[in-house]
This record gives C-alpha cells, structure tokens and sequence, in this order.
C-alpha cells in the first residue's frame, strides 16, 4: 500500500480530522509532536488511551475510515492506516503512561538520544517511565526486577540537567533537538558512536534517520563534553552502574534502595535454594525427565515453602528424604 508525505498545512487537517473521528468513537488521543520548523510528513503518530477502547475498536476505526484490508496492519500496540493516502499510526497506550510516552516520543528520536545517557546512569528511560533494572552478576540476559522510579520523564530531565521548559516550548529544527541533548551535564558524544554500541542496538540505530543525523552533527560540530562515562565502562553490583546508582539514582530516587535491595536478596535465597533443589538433583532421585520431571517438580515446589526452603538451605540433608517422600505420595495419586 503506497502513502505519501503531506505539507505541514496538510499534515495538521489530516490529524484534526483523525483525532475528531476518534472522538465520536470514544477514544481519547494525544498527537505526538513535531519540530516546529518540520515542512513535511510521512506519517502521523497518535497515542490512543487503552481504557478508552471500545471492544472491537479496530473494526470501528476500519469502518469509520472505509479501510480495505490492504489499508490497515496491527503489530502489537500499534494499528497502522492509510487515511488519505497517508500513513496514521494509532499507537495503544495505558492511561498511566500516557504522560510519559508524550514526552518519551516527541519532537524525533530525542527520547532515544537522551536515553542513551540514562542508560550510562544505569536508569532506563522509556515510553512508561524511569526504572532501573536489577540484572544478575555479569548477566545481561536475565532481568530480576524492573523497579519503576517515576512516571515521570521530567524528573529524569531534571537529573539530566535539560530545561523542562525548553523541552515543553519545542524546538525549531532538528539542531536544536541535537543541541539540547548536547547541553546535558552528562553529554558525552563517545556514547553514541555505532562502534561502541551492542550488535542489537547497532542494527536498530542504524536504521533511524534522526539518530544517524545525530551522528553527523556531533562529528560535524564537535560539541564539547560535558562528562566522561568511559566507553568501556563496567555494569557494577547487579547491574547498577556505580557510583552513579549511588551518587545519582539515590540521591533523586532514594525509596529506589528498599526495593532494590529486596530484589537482590530474594534473587539470592533463591539461587541458594537452586543449589540444594534442581532439576538434575530431582531427577537423580526420582528417575524422572523431561515432562514427567517437570510435573513432578511443578506438584512438588506447590508444597515447598520459604520456610522449608531455608530449612533445607542451612541442612540440605533434608532435602533427599523430602524428595522421597513426597515421590511415594505423588506415585500413589497415580494409581
């Protein structure tokens, strides 16, 4: 299905159009914004509030703009349409995070750009919020908790050291979304650069028009650093950058350490527990594998408590007996 790009005069009567149909329907949207200089689009980005959905608002947005089945692709949150020949996608957003992801996707890729420093911190900075993520030791693979810190992005900002205000009256050009981001008291170039990125991120970067912009500016213009992350610089702790987790998450966010903490230690109990109870040490007692084992060890684990777990940790001569036992028990449930 082919779309076209619109003026900017264009552009906004398409929205208001758009947005007044969501209306009648119910459902409540915020457009996301643009720099105000941005002479044309080649499409449209409206957050549309989840709890405002009708049931079958997807039939409903297809009836209201006469879609064929070529017009239309839902990809997870996101229904993309053709209206007018022109692209329009609605994306679905819950009413708690919609403040947050106005902010996060507005004016291009700057809340990728300023994410990126966020990232350094060892906060994440996304469409729902500021969170930390509490990994495992030298494990990027497996998160333990994600740790909401705010819904709001502009505290972030204020960490950052970007002017809120600026960030609310927009920005003319992409320049100046590039020279904010550059005035950050944590701006260092060297963190953008493809070369020092993750594989998975260089092939999402890669393809973003704005960010590659980004990187032509900065070799362009040279702006000064205002912070030294060191490009190779080591996940500390579980995954918390030090001394930033504790000079900066805490310091802003400080009921962040509680809950960080209690990750931490039930991550620990239970991979103590893992080491007197698992699957190979099940399996040599009861014989079974595969299926068998894991139901077998679903109906045992229902019966195993917190308090039998750190029985079994300070004496895991328990845990052989206990094993045989409840095998006895589950072999005559089969019978």
């Amino acid at each position: 299905y082919e779309t076209k790009r619109l003026d900017r005069e264009d552009y906004f009567k398409l929205v208001a159009k758009v947005q007044a149909e969501l209306t009648k329907l119910g459902i409540e949207s915020s457009v996301i914004a643009a720099y105000h200089n941005k002479e044309t689009f080649g499409d449209a980005d409206i957050l549309v509030v989840s709890e405002s959905l009708p049931p079958n608002w997807v039939d409903e947005i297809k009836r209201v703009f006469s879609l064929t089945e070529d017009q239309y692709v839902k990809n997870g949150s996101v229904l993309s349409i053709g209206v007018d020949n022109f692209q329009v996608d609605l994306i679905v957003t819950p009413e708690k995070e919609l403040h947050a992801s106005i902010v996060y996707f507005s004016f291009n890729d700057l809340g990728n750009l300023i994410g990126r420093i966020g990232h350094k911190l060892g906060i994440k900075i996304g469409h729902s919020g500021v969170s930390i993520v509490v990994r495992p030791v030298g494990r990027t693979d497996h998160i333990i908790e994600e740790i909401m810190l705010t819904d709001d992005l502009f505290e972030a900002f204020d960490v950052l050291g970007l002017d809120v205000d600026q960030f609310i009256d927009g920005f003319d050009d992409l320049e100046d979304i590039f020279k904010y981001v550059a005035r950050s008291k944590y701006f260092d170039p060297e963190i953008y650069s493809l070369e020092h990125r993750s594989y998975a991120s260089r092939v999402r970067d890669r393809k973003r028009q704005t960010y590659n912009k980004f990187l032509r500016w900065v070799e362009e213009t040279k702006p000064p650093a205002h912070h030294s992350f060191g490009v190779k610089s080591e996940l500390g702790g579980y995954s918390l950058r030090m001394p930033y987790y504790e000079d900066v998450v805490l310091k802003h966010w400080p009921h962040a350490k509680p809950l960080v903490d209690a990750a931490i230690a039930k991550h620990e109990f239970n991979q103590q527990f893992k080491s007197v109870y698992n699957g190979e040490i099940v399996s040599a007692l009861t014989r079974f594998v595969g299926r068998d084992l894991g139901e077998f060890m679903a109906a045992h684990r229902s019966h195993i408590t917190d308090d039998i777990k750190r029985e079994w940790i300070a004496n895991p001569a328990l845990v052989e007996p206990a094993i045989l036992k409840f095998l006895d028990e589950f072999e005559d449930d089969d019978e």
